[in-house]
């Protein structure tokens, strides 16, 4: 045998004892409800991930670091494209993202996206569901709801870390409490969720709840866009940092479990994740008012009247009648009325002008 052969069958045996040393952790935080783990011990490709999905969908301008908050990092370029599917390894409904991430060189006053989670389909114009920001002055994070609205919050970072220091980011969110931001393991901030004012059916809801529920795409650090259609870094989004232990939860973890990931750099100790609430689940498909009706029927019609036509002045608006919950009418993507949606990121609402967004005029079947 030569020597180079032995050498890579060496190399195999050691990943192959690594590999089994960490499955029992990794198996053992599965059960307590993490989906997702990126360690950069792998590089870009994730340590636990759904079937299929451990290797990134866009990897462009990253690099791996050896000074990272645990072990080796992921350096990420100014133009960098990164990003993950995300079904099966984040869930809307509910849950934890947590991760290391130091700026690599200082910040100014222009904010910069440090994370996003994107729809699978959307009206807004960039197709956020979660973002994570530097926003001149602190971090910001929010999750939108299924009527456009943002449950935001906003922490202002007098002295701001340095460019070499690692920050522990955790973001919480649930459809029936609300969402929290956490900065090295403490609360930062905090927003109880509630029925969008933009829906009137939602008012009869209990205060406190919202519909997050929504399908996902993709996610990733820093990019301009991170979506179905495209991932990309430009214009004045070229900003990129590093990053490090990437861990996506399927519920919120509670206070204790994040101080408990700052104080280890590891895992929080393992718990059962807390069951989903029946009450989340009838508000989400709207059976919170009265219950779906029974019928006793050997057969049952049922009859789809669909939209044909919807106008916003003399706009023909194609994605109002699609079907699809998440494309709902207007398109909005800022300077909007719709609570936490008017942010640094100002750009054009593009076909929505100054009197639109205000009413809509249906087409239906005879």
């Amino acid at each position: 045998m030569r020597t180079s052969d032995t050498l890579v069958r060496i190399g195999c045996l050691i990943d192959a004892a690594l590999a089994c040393a960490g499955a029992p952790a990794l198996a053992q935080e599965a059960k307590a409800g993490l989906l997702f783990h990126l360690s950069a011990d792998k590089g870009t490709t994730a340590d636990l991930a759904a079937p299929g999905t451990a290797a990134p969908t866009f990897d462009a301008e990253t690099g791996v670091i050896a000074d990272g908050a645990q072990g080796p990092a992921i350096a990420c370029g100014d133009m960098q494209r990164l990003a993950w599917r995300a079904p099966g390894n984040i869930y809307a409904q509910r849950g934890t993202l947590s991760f290391y991430w130091r700026s690599r060189y200082p910040v100014g006053p222009t904010a910069f996206p440090v994370f996003r989670v994107a729809y699978a389909d959307h009206s807004s114009w960039d197709m956020t569901w979660l973002r994570i920001d530097y926003n001149g002055h602190g971090f910001d994070a929010f999750v939108t709801d299924a009527s456009l609205a943002c449950t935001r919050v906003s922490v202002a970072v007098k002295a701001f870390p340095r460019p070499d220091r690692w920050t522990l980011l955790t973001f919480t969110w649930d459809e029936t409490s609300g969402v929290k931001l956490y900065l090295d393991g403490r609360l930062a901030a905090s927003k109880a969720s509630k029925a969008s004012k933009a829906s009137k059916a939602s008012k009869a809801s209990k205060a406190g709840k919202a519909r997050f529920d929504a399908a996902l795409d993709q996610f990733g650090p820093h990019s301009r866009i991170i979506s179905a259609y495209q991932v990309q870094s430009d214009y004045n989004f070229t900003r990129g940092g590093d990053i490090d232990e990437i861990r996506i939860y399927d519920h919120a973890l509670p206070e204790a479990a994040v101080a408990q990931l700052a104080r280890t750099r590891g895992s929080p100790p393992a718990g059962p994740a807390p069951a989903q609430q029946l009450a989340a689940w009838r508000h989400r498909y709207g059976w919170d008012k009265a219950a779906p009706p029974y019928y006793a029927h050997a057969a049952l019609a049922v009859r789809k009247v669909e939209i044909h036509d919807a106008y916003d002045l003399k706009r023909w608006w194609w994605k109002a009648t699609d079907g699809i919950r998440e494309t709902t009418w207007p398109g909005v993507y800022n300077r909007s009325r719709l609570p936490g949606r008017n942010d640094y990121f100002q750009l054009p609402d593009w076909d929505a002008y100054v009197e639109s967004g205000k009413a809509i005029t249906f087409t239906l079947p005879d």
